[in-house]
């Protein structure tokens, strides 16, 4: 049975173990002592630092944006070309430059899984991003081939088109929850459909991290044009409104 490392055991590094457990050996590296002790909890092998890494045949990185360069160089130099090293944030740009540039002893592959824990218990369609950096056809093909295997969605792209359409999708989606959820609803008794597909999604992910919603918006390479986008029609709807109720 083939060995993985999963550094950081937060929400996602959790589901991740949860996912792969039934065909591979799983060991955890994470500096915060609650959630090492809850990983310990799971009976996963844990691992006190990060120096002998030869033995794993994948490595996923999971841990916030912010933090991502500082675990790449921190093994950059333990890593070999037998082994894949995956990403899982928000962002592709960011995550790509910097595995490219610093894990020369390395094969790797950038992802972005388009789920979470609160998604993923609500049996909802999992798809994952997948972009090609520096892996050789037949480990891709195999990586691909498991993917498929637990019933992930596959959608191969580059990093800057990611990073692209994320913007508006993702990001855009946490701005409009960050906006209700400031607004501070009161609790109602008559709603429409519309409305409470937005508190759906508002619970969803309710329980993300802000520093989720910083590092994916900070990151991003195209949210100065998105910006630029969301608050002309920020200004133009509520122009419109106090229009309407003027007349």
């Amino acid at each position: 049975m083939k060995k993985i490392l999963i550094i950081g055991y937060g929400r996602f590094g959790e589901l991740l173990c949860e996912l792969l457990k039934k065909d591979f050996k799983i060991s955890v590296y994470e500096e915060n002592r609650e959630r090492s002790n809850r990983a310990k909890l799971k009976d996963l092998n844990i691992l006190n630092d990060l120096e002998d890494l030869n033995k794993f045949s994948y490595i996923f990185i999971c841990v916030p944006i912010s933090t991502f360069k500082d675990i790449i160089l921190r093994i950059k130099d333990k890593t070999n070309k037998e082994q894949i090293v995956l990403d899982v944030c928000s962002v592709k740009s960011y995550p790509a430059e910097i595995m490219t540039k610093y894990l020369k002893n390395a094969q790797t592959v950038a992802t972005h899984p388009l789920f979470g824990p609160d998604s993923f218990s609500k049996k909802l369609e999992l798809k994952i991003v997948v972009c090609r950096l520096n892996i050789n056809d037949k480990d891709y093909s195999r990586l691909i081939k498991y993917f498929e295997k637990i019933k992930l969605q596959i959608i191969e792209t580059t990093p800057n088109k990611h990073d692209h359409d994320i913007i508006y999708s993702q990001a855009f989606t946490y701005i409009i929850l960050n906006l209700i959820q400031n607004m501070n609803f009161p609790k109602i008794d008559i709603s429409t459909p519309s409305y409470l597909k937005l508190k759906e999604i508002t619970e969803i992910s309710e329980n993300d991290t802000k520093q989720l919603f910083i590092d994916m918006i900070k990151f991003n390479p195209y949210f100065n044009n998105f910006y630029k986008r969301l608050k002309k029609g920020y200004k133009s709807s509520l122009d419109n409104l106090k229009m309407i109720y003027k007349k």
